[in-house]
């Protein structure tokens, strides 16, 4: 997914675990009537939203290294949730 189609595009992705297709993106207003992106829907639900930028794990990061850095969040996330502090 590029940055301009979820910045300005609409985006449907299928999902590998439950073959569904997941809005992720619609700046056109195909399925809402304002535009609307995963971060925006998961607010809705009252679900927290974290970028992987924020956390630092996305400077300067080629396309080719973006599993790594979903690998290090994932070990970040997993390390928390066994040392509550």
């Amino acid at each position: 997914m590029s940055k301009n189609a979820y910045e300005r595009g609409v985006v449907l992705m299928q999902c590998d675990g439950c073959k569904s297709r997941h809005l992720i993106a619609d700046n056109k207003g195909w399925f809402r009537d304002r535009s609307v992106n995963v971060e925006d829907l998961m607010r809705e639900k009252g679900e927290e939203v974290r970028q992987l930028k924020d956390m630092g794990l996305l400077d300067n990061i080629e396309a080719g290294e973006a599993q790594k850095a979903m690998d290090d969040y994932s070990d970040i996330v997993s390390k928390r949730s066994r040392d509550p502090k």
